[in-house]
């Protein structure tokens, strides 16, 4: 399968260097160093999961209109979206599905606005990885790293059954999910509490969830999201604010947040997409939302001032 991987960092990275391995046409989108030294050297990986190794493959600054791709993974953070979608747009024809995996809300409406609907796959991903310098991915887990994608109505479609074969090879753990709406908000809950908390109180997660105000802190925001879903008619469990909250408490330090890296890191953050998506949903919905509010509202400063630095 031809397969185009639309932001090529930690996570488009990983996913589209185990899809070359098995034997796709892969094809990057990258920018600078990193263009110049995975078109030079290839794509080195070294993976938890998958041990160390590195494929050659092609990459681009963007598409040129000369290839189209069956498939389009969609991994650029969520505040690149003014530049990402328009960029994918001469690689798409009409067979081609928009696979994303962005973090948050509002990649798929604005994939389909340029696209339309048919075109685009709603999906997510688990997975801890970083770009660790240019051509260079790492990932850290003890298992392949999950996707999960899915049709809005719960049916598998053809298209769905392609995705799934095409990504189903060493390294990626495929589930088709018959309510990705369902999959998408438990994920959206549990990033926001995660990366909402770490960045507001600039601390890591063991500290966050280790100290009972700031563990409390995680449930508030949990929960104000929890309340956007259910006014949404998302069909998740009533305690799954409470199972999420031990859940975090059990794993401690082994869990960290990309929001945060790219904070302590300097780089701008998907807090627009995250936080500061519940308070727009709330908004529209009548539900209070003022602690993620205030979250969004507090580091809105921070990455403003990041993505001028950055030149954006």
């Amino acid at each position: 399968m031809k397969i185009l991987i639309m932001g090529s960092g930690a996570v488009g990275g990983y996913f589209g260097a185990v899809l070359s391995r098995a034997g796709h046409e892969v094809v990057f989108i990258a920018r600078g160093s990193h263009l110049e030294a995975i078109n030079s050297s290839g794509l080195r990986v070294k993976s938890d999961a998958m041990g160390a190794f590195e494929v050659q493959a092609s990459a681009m600054e963007r598409p040129d209109g000369s290839w189209k791709a069956d498939l389009v993974l969609y991994c650029v953070k969520g505040y690149d979206n003014h530049t990402g979608v328009p960029t994918i747009g001469p690689a798409v024809g009409d067979g081609t599905v928009v696979l994303t995996l962005q973090n948050g809300m509002g990649s798929v409406d604005a994939l389909a606005a340029a696209y339309g609907r048919e075109a685009v796959l709603p999906g997510l991903t688990y997975v801890d990885a970083t770009r660790t310098g240019p051509g260079a991915v790492s990932e850290f887990g003890l298992k392949a790293p999950d996707i999960v994608f899915g049709e809005e109505d719960g049916s598998e479609s053809d298209r769905v059954a392609r995705v799934r074969d095409a990504l189903e090879v060493e390294g990626i753990d495929v589930k088709v999910a018959d309510d990705i709406t369902k999959e998408l908000w438990s994920k959206f809950i549990y990033i926001c509490g995660l990366s909402g908390s770490t960045c507001i109180t600039r601390s890591t997660f063991d500290q966050v969830v280790m100290t009972p105000h700031t563990l409390e802190f995680v449930r508030s925001i949990m929960r104000e999201a929890y309340a956007v879903s259910q006014a949404l008619d998302v069909n998740i469990a009533a305690d799954y604010v409470d199972t999420t909250a031990d859940y975090f408490v059990s794993i401690k330090g082994e869990n960290t947040s990309s929001m945060y890296t790219d904070l302590m890191r300097g780089s701008p953050i998907e807090v627009e997409v995250l936080n500061g998506a519940v308070a727009r949903m709330g908004a529209e919905v009548s539900i209070p939302t003022p602690v993620n509010s205030f979250i969004a509202t507090c580091l809105s400063l921070y990455h403003a001032r990041a993505m001028e630095e950055r030149g954006s």
